[in-house]
């Protein structure tokens, strides 16, 4: 699923939205809400629900629209849910996110 882009990338946001409604747990309800503020589309490249799948958003050769004035050189990624449970990365261990890239 992943391919590598065209463009100059360094960077990885991964982001966790502010919910944990199971019926925001899903890229077309992140698009639907991005485009409703005028974006051209939803802002980030993946995203990934609370049951693990993979969705596709963004482009990978667009620039995303996810950190104001970070978004040059970046992926930027959804994690979806707010369950304490869910697993949590920590700064310094990347080994774990790197290799799902």
């Amino acid at each position: 699923m992943f391919t590598e882009p065209n463009r100059e990338v360094d960077r990885v946001f991964p982001h966790c939205p502010a919910s944990d409604n199971a019926a925001h747990d899903n890229g077309a309800t992140m698009r639907q809400w991005h485009k409703a503020r005028g974006w051209s589309d939803v802002g980030y490249r993946y995203f990934i629900r609370k049951s693990g799948q993979l969705e596709n958003g963004r482009s990978i050769e667009q620039t995303p629209a996810a950190q104001k004035g970070n978004n040059r050189g970046t992926i930027a990624i959804s994690l979806y849910g707010l369950d304490e449970d869910m697993p949590v990365l920590h700064r310094g261990d990347r080994g774990p996110a790197v290799a799902l890239l």
